[in-house]
């Protein structure tokens, strides 16, 4: 990608590596995205002193429908795991009403 450029450079069906291509733009994506969402969960621990269940419900929404589409090599296994980790915390600790 660096030798033809990275503008551009994962449209190209016809180039021998494309998925390879293709792979890395949406691992680097995911990634982002879950750096992101880890962020803000430990933001809100935090804050509030509990973690919502909506972050255990977003890990389960990305990791269950990539192991079902992935099954059986699919990254998506640690997101289930963690999702019900996260639902079981958030259950946990739940929300103090003052």
């Amino acid at each position: 990608m660096v030798r033809d450029g990275f503008f551009r450079s994962a449209v190209d069906t016809g180039a021998e590596d494309y998925f390879a291509r293709e792979f890395s733009i949406w691992w680097m994506v995911a990634g982002v995205a879950l750096l992101a969402l880890g962020t803000l969960a430990r933001h809100l621990v935090r804050t509030t002193g509990h973690l919502p269940a909506q972050i255990g419900w977003y890990l389960l929404g990305l990791g269950v429908p990539l192991c079902v589409v992935y099954f059986p090599v699919t990254g998506g296994w640690p997101l289930v795991v963690i999702g019900i980790l996260g639902l079981v915390a958030a259950r946990r600790t739940g929300a103090t009403r003052s």
